[in-house]
Formats: C-alpha cells, structure tokens, sequence
C-alpha cells in the first residue's frame, strides 16, 4: 500500500509472497558480500541449515540498497557453495558487489527469469480492470508507457512518475525545466491547412516547490517553426487546459508542446488529447484489443477551474448509438471508433475494461489486487512445473498438490474480481451499453 487510499503491489512483493507461500525460494537483506558472495547473518548464519542448503540455487538481487536500480539489481547468478556458519552463499561473480542492504532472493526449481516473463505475461493479458480513457490521436498521450519514448525533452528532464497524487492511468508525465521555457514535445501530427483542431492536457504545478509554477500547453507549427497558441494554468490541482485553433493556411504539421514557464520548476501532465473538430473518427486507446472492451461511450460536462482549464473530471452521460468499431490495417491493429452521427465536436470518452503493463522494476507499483495476482502466478507458475519432464529433483506430488491449491484459489479469486467489476460497471450505469450499428443496442458481457 503506498498510501491509506490506494491499493497496490510491487513484483518485489509479488516475487517474496510466491516463494513465502509456496517453497520454491527464500529471501533476505545482505548484510555485507562480495562479487562472488552474498553474506546475511541475520537468517542464513545457523546451524540448523546444512552446507547444501543453497548449492545449485538461482541467486538474484532483487533490490539495489541504493535505490537507484544499479548492478547488481535484476542479475541472476548460480550458487556453488553455502557456509552457514557465516552466513555465507557463494556464487558466479555478479557485476558489481553485493552491498549491506541489498535484497536478495535464492530460488529452488524454476529460474526466476520465467517467473518474472509469467508476471508481465499475466499483467499483459489476464488482469482486465475497469478504467475511463478520453480518445486521442497522441501516440502515448495517456502517458502509461514506462519510457518517455513519444516525448522529446528540450531545455527539461522528462520521467514518468507513479507517485500521488495520480490523474487518470498508472504513470503522469514530469517536465524539470533546466532553464525557462523547457518543455516536452509530442511526436508530429499531420493537419488540414484551414481546419479546426482540439487539444488540451491534464496539468498541474508539481516537485518540491509547486508555487509560482505555470504549465502551459501549446499548439506548434512544425511546418513553419512557429506557435499557434497556447493557454496556461498555475493550479496546484490536476486540470484540463484546453484550447482550439485553426491550422494556419500553410500548415501540414504540428507538435503539443508540455511547457514548464519557470527556471527549476516542475509541471506534471497527463491525458494529453488532440483530434480534428470535424473529424468522424478517432483512434481507441492502444489497450484496446477488441471491441468488447469498450462498455460504453460518454459525452462530457467540463466545469470550469480558471479560464481555459477545467475540472479534471467531468460529469458524463451515455452517449448512445453514435459511434461503431473499425479497423484499417490487416490482422491486430490500434482500433478506431467511427461517429455515424456527424462531426466529433466535443472531447470522447469511453469506460471499459484495460490490462495492465508489464512491471518496469522491481519497485513500481502496480494497483492490482494481491491475493488476485498471487493466486494467477501461484497456478501459472506450477502448470509450468508440471510440463517439465519428471526428474528425480523435484517431487512431482508436491507440484501437483501445489498446482490443485493455487488453481482452488486461482478460481475463487476471479469470481471475486469479476463482482467487483460488475459492481464498478453498475455504479455507473444501471445497465452498461456499447452501441453499434443504427440504434441497436448490444450489450457486452464481463471481462473481455
């Protein structure tokens, strides 16, 4: 839990609760070691361990002490020889030290690296959680993406953050001004000269010292290296700065630029929209697989904060029959939704259901139910096991009697999500409807 308020796992705890729970592992805080040792004489140092306790182990530094993910953090290493009179695990040389502090896990029977392609594996494609998303043609605009791959930084220090307070998604957008005016620019997009277009962007004024901070969303014309227009917020509170313009007569390409007005000043940003005003269509969140995801498409009621920023959340009402699915490309592509009762106009949101992505370390948290997860990886994990031929290592039994208690679980687990889902769906309508085609309602079942 990072706060009293929200919920949330890291794969640290994630990895420590699987081998707690089911033997295939133990961990512990380094207190000294070496290249070639991990010493802990708070657990290891005992005389009830025998010298092969830890022989041919898979032994990986979970966390850093330093807390900057630096070597050996992640890196795995067999062992050779275990000392428990001193505490001591000897293993091939990692890249740097082992430090005081340093978490360490020793895992029997699996490799950590498949347990670790199971955990984002199960995230990716298994845990659908309800979720709102406003519909943008800004490639990462949602900022959920780990990396800041979509965003260029000049004059600024761009990192996605996961700390509160969050907007919408699991990870904001951070512009460190290195001097006055520094900002992160999106990629290109194509515009009509003459044509009207919408853009606007959660922000607020955030680091250490957030007063005296102005964010500032602008429109660029990238054709002609000149601003469009730009409006700005000084709130200490996530709003919606918004704005539309016309693209000027000789433009054809334009950028969004995340301003951050003041020398060492911090802005954060997040939900980044921007589309055509007499568009049909708009592209669908990259976390939409299939159609069934999208429970419904709402229209928005903005309420004022300041002139040109409004309220974060706006009030929603069904936006029935408008909209249908399409997909331009040939096989699995980015979806889109397509208005068959005129122009876009105002902003689209929609409510569906959302996997998650993959852990980018092994302290990002992730809002994801724990026993949930725990009980999916516990019977993952032992399924693999007993696809493995049988071997005089591992007690065959023993796996099967695990994977028949975390498939248990594993069932339970799910049918108390999907309650929690439908009760998440309910609050917000008595009755969830996407609609397609003219006017005839298809009602969507739970999950995917």
């Amino acid at each position: 839990f990072a706060t009293a308020q929200v919920e949330g796992i890291t794969r640290q705890k994630v990895l420590e609760r699987l081998m707690r729970e089911s033997g295939l592992g133990v961990y512990g805080t380094a207190t000294s070691g070496s290249t070639t040792t991990i010493v802990d004489t708070s657990y290891l140092l005992s005389a009830s361990w025998p010298d092969t306790e830890f022989e041919n182990r898979w032994c990986r530094i979970s966390v850093d002490a330093g807390g900057a993910n630096a070597a050996p953090e992640g890196e795995v290493k067999a062992s050779s020889a275990f000392v428990p009179s001193t505490g001591t695990i000897t293993v091939a040389a990692y890249t740097a030290a082992v430090a005081a502090g340093d978490i360490y896990q020793v895992w029997n029977y699996v490799h950590p690296k498949f347990v670790l392609d199971t955990i984002d594996q199960v995230l990716k494609e298994d845990c659908y959680l309800p979720a709102w998303a406003v519909l943008s043609e800004v490639p990462d605009g949602d900022m959920d993406q780990s990396g800041t791959t979509e965003w260029t930084g000049a004059n600024s220090t761009l990192a996605k953050s996961t700390a509160e307070p969050m907007a919408w998604g699991s990870r904001y957008l951070t512009v460190a001004a290195t001097s006055a005016g520094g900002y992160a620019e999106s990629v290109t997009l194509a515009v009509v000269p003459g044509r009207k277009y919408h853009c606007s962007a959660l922000a607020r004024a955030a680091g250490a010292t957030p007063a005296s901070t102005t964010a500032t969303l602008q429109a660029y014309d990238k054709t002609n290296s000149a601003s469009i227009d730009s409006k700005s917020s000084t709130l200490q509170v996530w709003g919606r700065i918004w704005f539309e313009f016309t693209a000027p007569a000789t433009c054809n390409q334009v950028t969004l630029r995340l301003v951050t007005a003041e020398n060492g000043k911090t802005t954060a940003w997040d939900s980044v929209v921007f589309y055509g005003l007499d568009s049909y269509d708009i592209a669908l969140p990259w976390w939409v697989k299939d159609e069934q995801q999208v429970k419904a498409f709402l229209l928005p009621r903005h309420e004022d904060l300041a002139t040109n920023v409004w309220d974060a959340t706006p009030h929603f009402s069904l936006d029935a029959g408008r909209f249908d699915f399409k997909n331009d490309s040939f096989g699995r592509d980015q979806l889109r939704a397509i208005s068959n009762k005129g122009a876009l106009g105002s902003p689209v949101y929609i409510y569906g259901t959302r996997t998650e992505t993959a852990f980018s370390n092994e302290t990002e948290t992730k809002r994801v139910d724990a026993n949930w997860m725990a009980a999916i990886l516990g019977e993952r994990v032992f399924s693999m096991l007993l696809a493995l031929p049988n071997s005089g290592l591992l007690n065959m039994k023993w796996v099967e009697n695990q994977h028949a208690r975390y498939q248990k679980e594993a069932e339970s687990q799910k049918r108390k999500q999907s309650k929690r889902m439908e009760d998440a769906f309910q609050s917000v309508q008595n009755m969830i409807l996407a609609y397609r085609g003219p006017g005839y309602p298809t009602e969507y079942g739970l999950g995917r």
